[in-house]
């Protein structure tokens, strides 16, 4: 049977969705030198600042009275305004040619009309050991209080992909699973839409590191090595609804079971996935850098290294829950332990040269309706680049052949596109291209 434009016509309705978005602005800043210190001038930068936002959403009428399939959903409004003063100082401590250190200081507070009161704070400082060697360290205090969209988007209609862990196909159902019934669509109803009850996101960082640069052999080095931590609590954000029902069917006293609806034959009806105040996560890591370039053939050799080591990454997702170390797992976001890029480059006249390397540690990849986990092993990506400059006619021409060892992607039984990760690893196996750049 052909659809004809009339008969498309008669079924088929254009709808109008109207979104008004307004923010209004303005304050004053002071800065300048506050007094001479022994070790250099002391500044100072002070402020006010006002800002009032507005949001305003329209449905067309067909949406709110549920007249059409698809995205259906609700109209809403809503408006905050926050007053804030700030400041900060730089105070150089100590100063003798050879050693310094240096402190910054500053100060935020936030006066809301929804959400109340609040200060925040942060400390830097900054000290010069001895040539070429300077240590660093920052504490800050995390405030981000949620944004009219966040608040007042209006709840509206989703229908992602999942897998029901109580569907009667299922190898292995979760204890939860009272009644089970077959899975008859790969995507389901969701809900969707701001929270009027979000509060603030709030928690603080630390971060403390090494810069280390010299010159050996006429070969110019840099060293970086920096130790970070993150503690956040109600951090704005939303489960996704594989995560809300396979935590309500392995224990139905989660909060999740609150989130999920079904239908009298048992299948799933609908899953609220607004955005929530996830109860509290913390973060720890080294990041390294090297890099270094030496004079060679009459052309110059780069290198750099870029290491990530996760030490842990922890999250609580409601209150009361058990903590949940996600660091070397998969869990449809990758928390890989290790994460490494290398490139050694080889410059001459308008010729270069790079090899470079991607390094992913394994991981564990969670197991859909199943206990344990699939162990994915750790990947290694080799590309090579080639490029040239005709100089006088403003162009670059590169070629590259990369995916060297032709690495396939691993299957990931949680992965939500083409059963992998996408965001990590490559989909396209030894590929080649070639590239034309104009400047003008």
């Amino acid at each position: 049977m052909t659809f004809t434009d009339e008969m498309i016509d008669y079924v088929g309705i254009v709808l109008t969705d109207t979104i008004h978005s307004e923010q209004q602005q303005y304050g004053f800043s002071f800065e300048g030198t506050v007094m001479e210190l022994p070790a250099g001038d002391m500044k100072a930068a002070f402020g006010y600042e006002y800002r009032e936002e507005e949001y305003n959403f329209r449905p067309d009428g067909a949406k709110v009275k549920r007249q059409v399939t698809g995205n259906k959903g609700a109209g809403t409004e809503g408006e905050y305004d926050v007053s804030s003063f700030y400041g900060e100082a730089l105070i150089p401590l100590f100063d003798n040619g050879m050693q310094s250190v240096n402190l910054e200081a500053g100060f935020r507070s936030d006066d809301f009309s929804t959400f109340g009161s609040n200060t925040s704070i942060m400390a830097k400082i900054d000290a010069t050991l001895m040539e070429g060697l300077r240590l660093r360290a920052t504490y800050s205090d995390v405030y981000r209080a949620p944004g009219v969209y966040d608040l007042y988007a209006g709840a509206a209609d989703s229908f992602p992909t999942y897998n029901d862990p109580c569907n009667a196909t299922n190898f292995a159902n979760s204890p939860g699973c009272a009644q089970i019934a077959p899975q008859l669509d790969s995507q389901v109803l969701a809900t969707i839409g701001g929270n009027p009850g979000l509060q603030p996101e709030q928690g603080d960082t630390f971060t403390a590191g090494l810069v280390y640069s010299t010159v050996v052999n006429d070969i110019d080095m840099n060293v970086t090595l920096d130790y970070y931590q993150l503690n956040g609590s109600d951090v704005i954000s939303s489960l996704g609804v594989d995560y809300i029902l396979n935590a309500c069917y392995v224990d139905l006293s989660q909060p999740a079971c609150d989130l999920v609806t079904r239908r009298a034959d048992y299948s799933v009806g609908n899953v609220l996935n607004a955005a929530l105040n996830v109860a509290e996560f913390m973060a720890d890591g080294i990041d390294f850098q090297f890099d270094m370039s030496m004079d060679y053939l009459d052309g110059v050799i780069t290198g750099d290294i870029l290491w990530s080591h996760q030490l842990g990454n922890e999250r609580v997702a409601f209150p009361g829950d058990d903590v949940d170390d996600l660091t070397g797992r998969y869990v449809g976001e990758m928390y890989a332990e290790d994460k490494i890029s290398y490139k050694v480059a080889y410059m001459k006249d308008d010729w270069s040269v790079s090899y470079l390397g991607e390094y992913i540690s394994g991981v564990d990849s969670e197991i859909l309706y199943a206990a344990g986990t699939q162990p994915i092993d750790s990947f290694l990506y080799h590309d090579i680049v080639g490029s040239y400059n005709v100089t006088d006619m403003g162009l670059r021409i590169a070629v590259g052949l990369t995916n060297i060892t032709d690495e396939a992607p691993p299957y990931m039984d949680y992965g939500f596109n083409g059963m992998t990760d996408p965001s990590t690893y490559r989909l396209a196996g030894q590929s080649y291209y070639m590239r034309l750049t104009k400047s003008f």
